[in-house]
């Protein structure tokens, strides 16, 4: 059974998939990426025309055992087969069918599942891979969120651990503490903090 914090955050990354799936394809050409697209020193073959790691995350998922005699393969799960096992998983446990096979709808329907979902004995796997598909996919948008310190310190650790990334509510960093608090929410602590402080 997945935390409040946890089911928040997975709820974050099911919505924020879709985006960064779209700029994973921008991220194809070898010069998309933050270093040059330049090629320097002499082969004797030409450099793959796009990024092979991007075409691992992107392409499709194999459908049986996956056999390397060239050790070619990265072992790492396409993003189409993460999301479309988990996908056949909610729809087989729970009875409920996705609208269709996009990628973007079978995010849609896992994030409208979420509550059930988070009850599952499966739901901290889930969570994992969901994450980590995420973290691979967050680098190929090429966007830096700034994440920020925030004054106040946490309601539950009282550590000074509040920060607040770009577009995203304000967590706690201390680990096992998994506060989160809405921006409104924060604001209220902050006028209540203020306002001991005046008193005082």
């Amino acid at each position: 059974m997945l935390t409040p914090a946890a089911i928040a955050r997975l709820r974050r990354q099911l919505l924020d998939l879709p985006e960064l799936l779209a700029y994973a394809h921008l991220a194809i050409l070898p010069s998309s990426n933050t270093r040059s697209g330049y090629v320097t020193g002499a082969t004797r073959t030409a450099p793959t025309p796009a990024r092979l790691d991007v075409l691992s995350l992107l392409g499709p998922a194999a459908t049986d055992t996956v056999r390397d005699p060239y050790g070619d393969q990265d072992g790492l799960i396409p993003a189409a087969g993460t999301i479309t096992a988990w996908t056949r998983i909610h729809a087989e446990e729970h009875g409920q069918q996705p609208a269709d096979t996009n990628l973007g709808t079978q995010l849609a329907y896992l994030a409208h599942l979420l509550p059930w979902a988070a009850a599952q004995p499966w739901a901290d796997e889930y969570a994992a891979e969901i994450a980590d598909l995420h973290r691979r996919c967050s680098p190929l948008a090429l966007l830096r969120p700034r994440r920020r310190l925030m004054q106040l310190p946490c309601p539950r650790c009282r550590l000074q651990a509040l920060v607040r990334e770009d577009g995203h509510d304000i967590e706690c960093a201390t680990p096992g503490c998994g506060t989160i608090l809405r921006p409104d929410e924060y604001d209220q602590r902050a006028t209540a903090y203020a306002d001991a402080l005046n008193a005082a």
